[in-house]
């Protein structure tokens, strides 16, 4: 008995992991590509190179891993089972003796392998992500405060300089008819006419070159007095030397040991119950997949019909309602009303009681009477709409 149990549970073990790997590929896929049409604007108009392009969604994954964990294990476990009871090994494994008990042990241990991963994303990874993400993006929109350039207005946006541009194009970094004022050495001031220049962006060494063709240079110095200089081709660089990341207090840039230590330190009171809410945040959030464990073997087995598209709804919906949750529970945990250690751990103990019940139901084979209510809601609205669309 034990050498089949051995082979029944690499089975289980390599089904589960193979399918929680493809599900976790692809669902990231699908959160990367809402977000790249987010920064379609900031990437394509704003000429970020393909590295830092690449930096970014690097700095981004921990965030939709948070979610694309946890989500993945469940569809694993639901699709897993779905198939297994669709192809009557469920019913096979059974009649070997083997009861649904049994198969806990390679669920349970792909459980904590999604643990483990989402443990390290919240500690570690996370804020790793989120401060070099902010730094990046700092960093980058240092040197491109000429985008906000606006044509037939005196801009203003960089110190020491007053740009005036007749028409401006954002996409080639193009500009005509240039008037600037230049007062960064102090008395000595001048004003340059230009009748066209061009922008160059140099990220890596944070500056900006403004580079103006065909103009004059009208220099006013209280030794020399008036001087004018023509040109047909002159640079003006400005070089960003000062950070401008913001230093307020964010407990989400905190790793885990700094946030453990933030606790010991005096702090306003409602920053002390940001930080609370986010250390449980980060030690409730990688227990998520064990109540996802049980309720996927019950689902996935009662759930055969539906195949991957049922999987896929049903594990949307019971990662939504979970976030929804724990939403709710930080935020009656910021206004106190609920002890913070209760709120954030309240979904996963609901998630967990109702995954122990279905799971109970299941090892006893009992059918699920609301998923044969929302089977034959489904059809009746199907049928109705299908019915409406063939009237006159």
């Amino acid at each position: 008995m034990r050498p089949m149990k051995t082979i029944l549970y690499r089975y289980l073990f390599r089904e589960i992991a193979t399918t929680f790997l493809f599900s976790l590929a692809v669902v990231t896929l699908v959160i990367f590509m809402g977000k790249i049409l987010q920064l379609a604007e900031l990437v394509f108009s704003n000429g970020i190179s393909l590295k830092n392009i690449l930096k970014l969604f690097l700095y981004l994954t921990p965030s939709f891993c948070l979610v694309t964990i946890p989500m993945a294990f469940l569809l694993a476990v639901l699709l897993t089972f779905a198939r297994l009871s669709a192809d009557n090994e469920i019913t096979a494994i059974k009649s070997s003796g083997v009861s649904l008990y049994g198969l806990l042990p390679p669920v349970l241990g792909t459980a904590c392998i999604a643990y483990a991963l989402t443990a390290f994303v919240t500690a570690y990874a996370l804020p790793w992500g989120q401060s070099s993400f902010r730094k990046l993006m700092f960093d980058f929109l240092d040197t491109t405060q000429v985008l906000n350039i606006k044509e037939g207005v005196f801009n203003d946006q960089f110190p020491g300089l007053i740009i005036y541009t007749e028409q401006f194009n954002p996409r080639e970094s193009a500009m005509t008819g240039v008037i600037i004022h230049d007062s960064r050495n102090g008395d000595d001031q001048s004003t340059i006419f230009a009748r066209e220049g061009t922008i160059r962006r140099d990220p890596e060494q944070r500056s900006v070159r403004l580079h103006l063709s065909d103009g004059s240079i009208h220099h006013l110095s209280p030794p020399l007095g008036y001087r004018l200089i023509s040109f047909t081709g002159y640079d003006i660089v400005i070089n960003f030397t000062k950070p401008v990341a913001p230093t307020v207090f964010d407990e989400r840039y905190l790793n885990f040991g700094e946030l453990r230590a933030s606790l010991h330190r005096p702090l306003a009171k409602k920053i002390r119950q940001d930080v609370l809410n986010e250390y449980y945040r980060r030690v409730a959030l990688p227990f998520a997949p064990f109540g996802f464990a049980l309720l996927g073997v019950a689902l996935g087995i009662q759930n055969r019909r539906t195949g991957r598209s049922g999987g896929f709804a049903f594990s949307i919906s019971i990662i939504l309602v979970y976030y929804i949750l724990l939403s709710l529970g930080t935020n009656l945990s910021s206004r106190q009303t609920v002890p913070a250690w209760l709120a954030i751990w309240f979904p996963n103990m609901l998630f967990t009681a109702l995954g122990l019940w279905l799971f109970w139901m299941s090892a006893q084979e009992r059918q699920f009477t609301f998923l044969e209510q929302g089977k034959r809601l489904l059809q009746e609205i199907r049928s109705r709409f299908s019915s409406g669309g063939n009237n006159p």
